[in-house]
């Protein structure tokens, strides 16, 4: 037998088990020799069993249940994938192509009897038309961990469906920090020393990303105080708001803002609470949302801008 074919089989094998066996599916020695021969190579009992314990020795578990066969363990059960699977599917921040390359990625870990029990993925996120945001996420993550600069274009859709590049199409300078992930997208925080402050870029919306070999030294950065003085990526001063919630929205309040809140009053009907995060555009609208369910007692500030919204709405329509 050639050397080539001895570094051969293990790879051979492994691919044969992983795409055939499970916990509740096997194969017989000679179902696995017939396979081998099928792909023209030819491996006796004893040169397949050194095989089994080369890759038992590399981290794979492979098994074998008397009367039934050998079968694989799989590093990842059904459920795992099906999740990792969802998460990827579902995301608005990958484009179509990317998604169906990631997801072919994920199923090739577990069976083929195992795939076929996941169910088909549901079709109803709009995806980006970028089709290079793995490959932007890659320099980014080597950018952070040596501090290194990125140069990218940044640009907006319009109402026509074009780009519309931001500075009139000149290229961003700055130092990536850390990448999050928010509500299916994903964003690069970047400080901009010149204005001295971090700042979020949608990474789908970045074009011609390049890691530059000029490096900056790091400046205090928390991610932990960063998302506390955010609010969905809208970034501001951390303020605390004291506000009094209607006790069915306790489930939406912790899952907001943690389970850590200050409450300092629960009657039959309401609690009050409060927290710690920037007054955004997007913290009034989910305010709103809840109508006379919540009441802010304070700061003033977000009560006059509540106000305010509401004459607006009550004046469009009286019109």
């Amino acid at each position: 037998m050639k050397k080539s074919e001895m570094i051969e089989l293990p790879f051979l094998l492994l691919d044969y088990l992983r795409k055939n066996t499970d916990d509740e599916h096997f194969v017989t020695m000679p179902q696995i020799q017939k396979h081998l021969d099928d792909s023209e190579n030819s491996f006796d009992r004893r040169t397949i069993y050194r095989a089994i314990h080369v890759l038992n020795e590399h981290g794979y578990t492979i098994h074998f249940t008397k009367n039934r066969g050998y079968w694989l363990e799989n590093r990842f059960s059904p459920a795992e994938i099906y999740y990792l699977r969802n998460l990827t599917e579902r995301s608005g921040a990958l484009s179509e192509t990317e998604t169906k390359i990631l997801s072919d990625k994920l199923s090739s870990l577990i069976s083929e009897t195992n795939n076929k029990i996941l169910p088909a993925p549901v079709k109803n996120t709009v995806k980006t038309d970028n089709t290079q945001v793995l490959e932007t996420m890659d320099c980014l993550l080597k950018a952070i961990a040596r501090r290194n600069y990125v140069s990218f274009l940044y640009y907006d859709i319009t109402i026509t469906k074009k780009k519309s590049y931001r500075r009139q199409r000149e290229k961003y300078k700055l130092v990536p920090y850390a990448l999050l992930s928010n509500r299916g997208r994903f964003y690069c925080i970047m400080y901009a020393k010149e204005h001295q402050r971090f700042l979020n870029f949608r990474i789908d919306k970045m074009e011609d990303v390049s890691v530059l070999a000029e490096q900056e030294d790091p400046v205090y950065f928390s991610l932990d105080d960063y998302i506390r003085s955010s609010f969905d990526m809208y970034h501001g001063d951390p303020q605390t708001i004291t506000a009094e919630f209607d006790n069915s929205l306790s489930n939406y309040v912790f899952d907001q803002f943690g389970r850590d809140i200050l409450i300092s009053e629960v009657n039959e009907t309401h609690f009050t609470a409060s927290i710690q995060t920037s007054l955004t555009p997007t913290l009034v609208s989910w305010i709103i949302q809840f109508y006379d369910k919540i009441r802010i007692i304070h700061p003033q500030d977000l009560i006059d801008n509540l106000l305010n919204i509401a004459g607006s709405i009550n004046n469009t329509y009286q019109k």
